[in-house]
């Protein structure tokens, strides 16, 4: 603990001064202060400026970024400089006045151990309303006894353990089962004398054709090659998804195969170091995945670029609504996360809100193009497009992304954000135990690729013409089903 507490001591004296001398480059460089009266950055180079401001930016850099001056990177990395150059007000009292991310990243190296981490279901028990129920302790599997015990033995009085609870169990079932059966018997009887009821005189009121076999043999022998045509159609259609997946897979080289290995990695060990490589800190076991890290690697690998240098405006979190809020004589509709769940937005009638409603919120309405993203619940990342101009307000836990045309193309930034990769980026920023969320502040940190209109337009016709394809399979499989119906309505007309 001295060597740690000596080591922040050391680090937040360095940020201090550095925070002093990146805000006066800063100032010098908006016109607002001369350099030759601040004493801390008057005698620097244009090399030690460049070191200066490299210095606080730290983690932010690329390799694209080596050949930026002071001035280029203070344009590019503005809002990062601003965050960097704060001190956390909730950790003050503890941490002193520093950004507490950027000291602990270069106090963390100095004092690297190793963390074990963990992702299980069971933790030896579960708490039910009757008490303590036991179940398998995989944490101690898999972090101790492999070493330690007898895990064979262990296993075997666990099971035995569980299975004489299971029997008292289902003692207990076919105790209850037994006092339902005598009810169920009655419900049986009761069925059986109405069906008695019916008499035989209005069974053979039925008029059925007796088919003849040779009959039915030549509407099989029709409908068999049908089944074998629906049969193979049905084995190349692919979902939305696995277009989308596999276009992206193609254009930029995605490794799909070692991601998905990489997700079934449930244990790790990691560097104390690995913990500041985001500015929340964050320690969770899921946000450290390797499949994540891979995921962060392969996208940063491609491109510099984060989805907020894309933007038209700022993510938008949408409105909350009452009751009395809705009116079926509006005009203009209420987007809710239910209207998303086809991952396009579609218009519900009975979601029409008042005019005084919508006008009192339209900094929260819709415009073609805006991408709504569902932010909270099970439905998170869920996302959808805007394809035509209404007047809607989005819903509360959802966000709207709104891309500047003239720099992106939304219906392929649509597609992007629906990706295995981005979507898997969700999955492990999200926050939250019950009730998890994913934040604006954090999902426009997340990496796009940089590419040129010609290229988004090249990608995005390969994906929808796929999609044509296989709307195509699918009619036409519709189609034989259609001649098979017929063939069957045919002979039993006859």
């Amino acid at each position: 603990m001295a060597a740690w507490n000596n080591a922040w001591n050391n680090v937040s004296n360095e940020y201090s001064k550095l925070k002093t001398r990146v805000e006066n480059l800063i100032a010098v460089h908006d016109g607002i202060k001369e350099k030759k009266k601040l004493p801390s950055i008057k005698g620097m180079s244009a090399d030690e400026e460049k070191a200066t401001i490299r210095r606080m930016l730290k983690n932010y850099l690329t390799s694209r970024d080596d050949a930026l001056s002071s001035n280029e990177l203070i344009e590019k990395y503005r809002a990062e400089l601003t965050d960097l150059c704060k001190y956390d007000k909730d950790t003050v009292d503890s941490f002193g006045h520093v950004n507490t991310w950027w000291v602990f990243g270069e106090v963390a190296p100095q004092l690297n151990y190793g963390v074990f981490m963990a992702e299980i279901d069971n933790v030896g028990y579960k708490r039910t309303k009757r008490g303590e129920r036991e179940m398998p302790n995989e944490l101690f599997d898999l972090e101790y006894s492999p070493q330690k015990l007898d895990i064979a033995a262990i296993s075997r009085e666990h099971n035995k353990r569980i299975a004489d609870i299971q029997e008292s169990i289902d003692k207990e079932i076919t105790k209850k089962g037994k006092e339902k059966r005598t009810d169920k018997i009655v419900q049986i009887e009761d069925n059986i004398k109405a069906f008695e009821a019916i008499k035989a005189d209005d069974l053979l009121k039925i008029e059925l054709r007796n088919i003849p076999i040779s009959e039915q043999n030549v509407a099989v022998s029709k409908i068999e090659p049908i089944e074998k045509d629906i049969k193979r159609l049905k084995a190349t259609v692919l979902s939305i998804q696995d277009v989308i997946d596999s276009v992206f897979q193609r254009e930029f080289n995605f490794d799909y195969d070692t991601f998905e290995e990489l997700k079934t990695h449930k244990t790790y060990t990691l560097r104390q170091s690995l913990f500041s490589n985001n500015p929340d800190l964050r320690f969770s076991a899921k946000y450290h995945r390797p499949a994540g890290d891979f995921v962060m690697e392969q996208l940063t690998g491609i491109t510099d670029k984060k989805i907020k240098h894309f933007f038209a405006e700022p993510i938008v979190l949408g409105a909350s609504i009452s009751p009395s809020d809705f009116d079926e004589n509006g005009e203009a509709y209420y987007v809710s996360m239910a209207t998303i769940k086809t991952l396009e937005v579609e218009l519900d009638e009975t979601q029409l809100v008042s005019p005084i409603y919508y006008e009192s919120r339209k900094a929260k309405s819709i415009q073609k193009g805006d991408i709504i993203v569902a932010r909270s619940g099970v439905s998170i990342g869920k996302t959808a497009i805007v394809k035509d101009d209404f007047d809607g307000i989005f819903a509360d836990f959802t966000m709207r992304i709104r891309f500047d045309d003239t720099k992106y193309n939304p219906m392929f930034a649509y597609y992007y954000l629906r990706s295995k990769y981005f979507q898997y980026l969700i999955e492990i920023y999200k926050k939250g135990l019950q009730n998890q969320n994913i934040f604006p502040i954090v999902m426009q940190e997340f990496p796009i690729p940089d590419i040129l209109f010609s290229e988004q337009r090249h990608i995005l016709n390969e994906i929808q013409a796929e999609i044509s394809k296989q709307d195509e399979i699918k009619n036409q499989i519709a189609e034989l089903r259609r001649q098979i119906e017929d063939i069957i309505i045919e002979t039993v007309g006859t």
